[in-house]
């Protein structure tokens, strides 16, 4: 069995105010020690939360770097538990035309550079055999044509890799894209299924959203059986851990 999460964390920025991610990282700690997912896709984590969730997350590896140019900004990293995995491959490349430039960005796009990071990971507790791939991004918040653009590169990078040595996949992220969408689309075209399907909206804007969309999601290849999906939605003294719900998906164990 496998417990694996997507967890928009929200940049730390003091437009948040009483829910700014300082008033947020204890409890951010306290749940994630608590709860203790095998793996954990990360979005919109500053430089020194990449170091605070380095430094708290006891028994984890977390792998990434920065989307910018030289390497700072938000990064999506990837947690795995080291008494379980062992890594045999990371890349992060950027969404982009030119993928290994950092910083680079599509030509209709936000401001802001989108990456995407890929891991191979044997499972341990499966006698040394299971081995799958983990993907985990943060689709741009703008332009449709980046969305797509970007989830076709990612569906391109994972094709070329399993051209090698075809293993199962889970992608983990934040599409900024509703379901239906034509982001999600490209996905479930190349034969991705959304294991995530029933969590309902993620995104609420600490309460504050009008209405709650769904926007986060932990796809797969078809080979993974899912068991159990729950979104974290608990508020601790007032406190939310994120402007997003993490969504939990619990899968049987797999991989080749």
């Amino acid at each position: 069995m496998l417990k694996i999460v997507t967890y928009n964390l929200r940049t730390d920025t003091s437009h948040d105010g009483p829910q700014a991610f300082p008033y947020r990282k204890p409890y951010i700690r306290d749940r994630l020690l608590e709860e203790k997912p095998d793996i954990i896709g990360f979005q919109e984590v500053q430089p020194h939360m990449l170091a605070w969730l380095r430094e708290v997350l006891e028994g984890y590896e977390v792998l990434g770097y920065g989307r910018g140019k030289n390497f700072g900004d938000e990064a999506n990293p990837i947690a795995y538990r080291k008494d379980r995995f062992e890594l045999q491959y990371f890349d992060q490349r950027w969404l982009s035309d030119t993928p290994f430039v950092p910083g680079s960005r599509f030509a209709d796009q936000s401001g802001c550079p989108r990456i995407f990071a890929v891991c191979l990971l044997r499972d341990l507790e499966e006698g040394g055999h299971g081995r799958f791939r983990f993907v985990n991004t943060h689709l741009d918040h703008e332009r449709d044509y980046a969305k797509i653009e970007g989830a076709k590169q990612i569906v391109a990078e994972i094709d070329r890799l399993n051209g090698h040595i075809k293993l199962p996949v889970i992608i983990t992220g934040d599409f900024n894209a509703t379901p239906g969408s034509e982001p999600l689309a490209v996905f479930e075209r190349a034969g991705y299924v959304d294991l995530s399907a029933s969590s309902g909206g993620t995104f609420h804007g600490y309460g504050r959203a009008k209405s709650e969309a769904k926007i986060d999601y932990i796809m797969s290849t078809p080979d993974v059986k899912i068991l159990s999906v729950r979104m974290w939605t608990e508020v601790r003294d007032g406190l939310y851990l994120s402007d997003h719900y993490p969504v939990e998906v619990t899968v049987e164990s797999f991989g080749e």
